[in-house]
């Protein structure tokens, strides 16, 4: 219940963040730190890839076996990890709307 909890939780703080950019200060990178932001993002990427692959081959493993509580929980980090990644390839679009014209 405490992942369920935190996970809850994210979009009052991301609408939060919103609300202060709108009101207070608007979000901005320089291309310098754009591109260092974005060797992160592609690295977290593939790490994504990683995890989503390994929980995958862990369930497959699982199969037939009755073990439903791990079961569940690789389900949800699996779950988990295709939403980061797809938010992540999203990003692409903020990404071309920071670059100078």
């Amino acid at each position: 219940m405490e992942i369920i909890q935190r996970d809850w939780q994210r979009p009052y703080r991301i609408q939060g963040w919103i609300a202060d950019s709108l009101e207070f200060n608007t979000v901005s990178l320089s291309p310098d730190e754009l591109g260092k932001v974005w060797e992160m993002v592609e690295r977290h990427i593939e790490l994504g890839k990683k995890t989503l692959q390994m929980a995958k081959q862990s369930l497959e493993a699982l199969k037939g076996k009755r073990m439903v509580i791990p079961e569940y929980l690789l389900e949800y980090l699996a779950e988990d990890e295709e939403k980061h990644n797809n938010l992540l390839r999203h990003l692409e679009i903020i990404k071309k709307g920071m670059r100078p014209s």
